[in-house]
Order: C-alpha cells, then structure tokens, then sequence
C-alpha cells in the first residue's frame, strides 16, 4: 500500500475512533498490521504523533467559535470563561504529571510490550489473514500488488466516494 494511502486510511480510523471510548492509538496500531505495515510502534512514532496532531487541530477548527469566545472571555476577565479556562488547564496536569513522572516505567511497559506486538502482528499474518483465504474467500491485497487497472479503480472510487465524506466542505 502506497504510504499517501496508508496515512489516509490511518487518518480515518484516527478521526472515527478518537472520541469514542476506545483506544484510537489501538486501533492505529491493529489497523498498520490489518493493511500489512509491519512497522512498531516505536518505529512509527511520528505518523501517530501527526495524526494526534492532526485531531487536535481539526478539533480546534470545528470548536473555532467557541474556543475564540473563551479566550475573549478569559483575556477579558470575564469570571465563567476565567473559570473554564481553569478547569482545562487542570484537567491536563494529571496526564502531564503521569508522563513526566513516569517516563522510564511507560518506556519499560513500552519495551516489555514489544515482543507482545510482534506476536500480533505475525499471528495476523501467519495464521489470521491466511485464514480469511482458504475458509471465507477473503483476499486482503496491498495497493501496491494491485494490477494497474486496479489500483485506478481503487483511486476512482476513493476520490469519488470517500474524498468527499472525508472533506465535506
């Protein structure tokens, strides 16, 4: 699969499970080894930190209005935006807090999670996806073993279908 559409694919999963109570740093991860990126976390740290990045910024365009109105409040000194304002700001400490005091047991859990991960993904590609095949008829192709007049198709109906659900404006 091309890397422009593996960050897309990735970019949807992200964006749809974000704001469920589901891992969306999960999902990313399970959706790599389903679309055959057999890459580690740790070795695609900057892809998830983007598309986190990427939440948070389209976040702040949908909420736009209603961010801009807190911080006209908070500079004016209006006491409820004063208020709310405190409450995000503390309301982030305990997650700063745990990942500055906890760096070297999150990098441990990191590391003694890995070989975990690996399980996963070669179970996906060794036994999971192969069995898709031979008892469902399911063939999972990378983009990039499609046939030209395939990959066409697979961009036609992206651009046509997908695109603008993704980008309605």
């Amino acid at each position: 699969m091309s890397e422009i559409l593996l960050a897309v694919v990735l970019g949807i999963v992200q964006g749809l499970t974000e704001f469920l109570p589901v891992s969306s740093s999960g999902h990313l991860e399970i959706a790599k080894a389903i679309l055959g990126d057999t890459s580690l976390a740790e070795e695609s740290k900057l892809m998830t930190i983007v598309l986190h990045f990427a939440t948070a910024v389209a976040t702040m365009w949908v909420f736009r209005a209603d961010i801009a109105e807190i911080l006209r409040g908070l500079f004016s000194g209006r006491a409820e935006e004063v208020r709310f304002a405190g409450k995000i700001i503390v309301s982030m400490v305990p997650a700063a807090a745990v990942g500055l005091l906890f760096e070297e047991q999150l990098d441990l859990l990191r590391e003694a999670t890995a070989p975990m991960q690996r399980t996963l993904v070669r179970a996906w590609e060794e036994v999971l996806r192969p069995a898709l095949e031979e008892e469902a008829g399911v063939t999972l192709l990378r983009y990039d073993d499609l046939e030209e007049a395939d990959r066409a198709a697979v961009d036609g109906y992206f651009r046509d279908q997908v695109f603008p659900i993704l980008t309605p404006l």
